[in-house]
């Protein structure tokens, strides 16, 4: 049973390997130098998950245990995609059969005597399609198929998904067969995975709440409250030195759940929970038009349809789990493990608009097939006439998951295919409408691009990020006037994005709108009004772009104001040679010398220019100023020798 479902769960993602690196992949993976160097492991545990990144970056996440997966990886595989996808695919397969350890367990618990030596008929006189419906096998098979997984499985980036449920649920399953011993090696073990799995992910906080919700649902006889509590102590321990390590490597920030300023009053956030609920259940329950990006708006009136309904499966949830627990205890734990691993999601202040994704439900799923496979063994004991229909009904609900899943695999294929599809399930939507359109732009579909955008903002007229990305489509489209309104937009909507600052910038200059563009190169780099070097900066930026003519009015207008600067003298000198007026350079250059005699660079090049003007004996005389102020410089000296010997040649 257990190399079936092994099996299974690869069988179904096996199509993943055909995959490439797709979302926060091309950051994460292709463009992270920590995973290609083990010395980076001190910064790894140290720093925030995108520390390494030379830019400033959000301090949310803290999960070391993410790179030290990407490091074995890229060790093993380099850079081949099918390689992290495989990874992927034995991290889920390894949680289908842990899934199959707990279920048993549970079996075991709910049942006695236990099963080994019992006259259950799963384990006695019974063999063929009647072990199908087993619990723990029929829960394992389920989760190794749902199609719910697939983001978690097909996403490179996801894996801090399936190594936290991977070390929970063993930390959950060696805790189960500790029973109440401390001492024993499988207890031992349950705290060390569930260490490894707060390194994964932060919210394997939650896990030690499953472990009492464990105890309350099958105590030990005899045991006193005072043993569970010491029991508990560890993870109480273990979960503290994790928080200081991570306030240490955010910076003492608000980290993950800190990320936004809340735009709602209290109720309303509340009350938007509930929906929200509602939807990881639809999505577990009937696991259809899957989307990369979701969005869910919060409620902002009441009543709203949407909320009553949310509130009476809310209702209908509890009332169930409290059956459960009555009647049948390890569906209770199922419906616990659904509830608990969900609440840290629930808590966004912000509600900011992609507030759900299939990845968070990973776990939670392991709670709905125990639910299910549970459902089917009371229907296998109550109907036992029908248990034919029932194996058919069973064997039907995997045939879906398996079929499910497979179509959905190739969706996550590259950016370009996940999307399209997620624009093309969310036409209302600006995010995925406009992640599609960034997409389109990076692959080089401008004019596609380009109208993505467009449908984007009539979609939400104040996306500033559309606005930007417009900005950046017309520009490589060589329409630097058109770009010009898009990113005054953005710029005004959010004056704290330097990217589009610089280049509105440069859309200004490019459009020979000269003033706008030196107010903005101003404003955005903190330089000084009506000076010398904020001329000269600004030629420099413009002689990057290639607007040579431009960038020399700039360091003439640096002169302008002060005739000693050197640096415009310098800048205006090499501008001169590269536009071919080479006399203009040599004056230029021969500024800078006297007004920095003592800088052997400086008579190097007026060296090189009197050189390249036939100035033979000046040009010596420049170079052996050079080699005087250094004389450790072999350039300059190379320079002069070579001088001398063309002397010698014209004699």
């Amino acid at each position: 049973m257990l190399l079936t479902t092994f099996l299974l769960a690869l069988v179904v993602y096996s199509n993943t390997l055909l995959n490439g690196f797709v979302f926060d992949d091309h950051h994460q993976v292709l463009e992270n130098p920590w995973i290609r160097d083990v010395r980076h492991l001190p910064e790894i545990f140290s720093k925030s998950v995108w520390g390494f990144q030379a830019l400033p970056v959000p301090r949310d996440y803290y999960r070391p245990f993410m790179h030290v997966v990407f490091m074995l990886n890229y060790f093993l595989f380099g850079l081949k995609p099918w390689g992290f996808h495989f990874v992927n695919m034995l991290f889920h397969a390894g949680n289908a059969v842990l899934v199959f350890l707990i279920v048993s367990r549970l079996l075991k618990r709910s049942r006695q005597p236990a099963l080994e030596g019992s006259d259950d008929p799963y384990v006695t006189g019974r063999s063929g399609f009647s072990l199908f419906l087993f619990p723990p096998f029929l829960a394992a098979l389920f989760f190794a198929v749902h199609p719910i997984h697939t983001e978690s499985v097909a996403w490179i980036g996801a894996i801090p998904e399936l190594s936290y449920t991977f070390f929970g649920l063993l930390s959950l399953y060696l805790y189960c067969m500790s029973e109440t011993d401390m001492k024993s090696s499988a207890y031992v073990l349950s705290v060390l995975s569930f260490s490894l799995a707060l390194f994964c992910k932060e919210t394997a906080l939650i896990l030690p709440a499953l472990l009492v919700l464990y105890d309350v649902t099958f105590p030990g006889s005899g045991k006193r409250l005072l043993d569970y509590l010491k029991r508990y102590v560890p993870y109480v321990a273990i979960s503290g030195v994790f928080l200081f390590l991570r306030s240490y490597a955010l910076g003492g920030g608000k980290g993950e759940f800190g990320l936004h300023v809340s735009s709602i009053v209290t109720y309303q956030y509340i009350m938007s929970i509930f929906p929200l609920f509602l939807k990881y259940i639809d999505k577990l329950l009937l696991p259809v038009n899957l989307n990369a990006v979701y969005v869910v708006s919060p409620i902002t009136a009441l009543p709203e349809p949407k909320e009553l309904l949310s509130l009476t499966v809310v209702a209908v949830y509890v009332m169930l789990s409290v059956i459960a627990y009555k009647r049948y205890r390890p569906a209770f734990i199922g419906f616990a493990c659904i509830i608990i691993p969900l609440l840290p999601v629930f808590y966004v202040p912000a509600m900011s608009p992609i507030n759900f994704s299939e990845r968070y439900l990973y776990l939670p799923s392991v709670g709905f097939v125990i639910i299910l496979a549970f459902l089917f063994d009371r229907l296998r004991e109550k109907k036992l006439r029908y248990g034919p229909l029932i194996i058919l009904l069973a064997v039907s609900v995997l045939g879906l998951y398996s079929i499910g899943t497979i179509k959905r695999n190739p969706v996550w294929k590259n950016d370009l295919s996940l999307f399209s599809d997620a624009a093309n399930k969310s036409p209302n939507s600006e995010v995925p409408n406009g992640m599609f359109g960034i997409t389109l732009l990076d692959e080089g579909k401008t004019d596609e691009a380009i109208e993505q955008f467009r449908t984007t903002l009539k979609i939400d007229p104040d996306y500033e990020l559309a606005y930007y990305y417009l900005g950046r489509a017309f520009m490589e489209k060589g329409l630097p006037g058109e770009a010009v309104g898009a990113l005054r937009k953005a710029v005004s909507l959010n004056p704290d994005d330097i990217d589009a600052h610089q280049l509105l910038a440069l859309a200004y200059a490019k459009s020979k709108m000269m003033d706008e563009a030196l107010e903005e190169y101003r404003t955005f780099m903190g330089w000084e009004p009506n000076s010398p070097l904020t001329f000269t900066n600004f030629g420099k930026e413009l002689e990057k772009e290639g607007l040579l003519d431009e960038a020399i009015l700039q360091y003439k207008k640096a002169i302008a104001l002060n005739a000693n600067f050197v640096a415009a003298h310098y800048y205006l000198a090499l501008a001169y040679e590269k536009s071919g007026q080479p006399d203009r350079a040599l004056e230029h250059l021969k500024v800078t010398v006297k007004l920095q005699p003592n800088q052997p660079q400086l008579h190097n090049l007026l060296g090189i220019a009197y050189a390249r003007k036939g100035a033979n004996d000046a040009a010596i005389e420049e170079f052996e100023a050079a080699v005087k102020l250094a004389p450790a410089d072999p350039s300059y000296r190379k320079n002069l020798e070579r001088a001398l010997g063309q002397k010698k040649l014209v004699k």
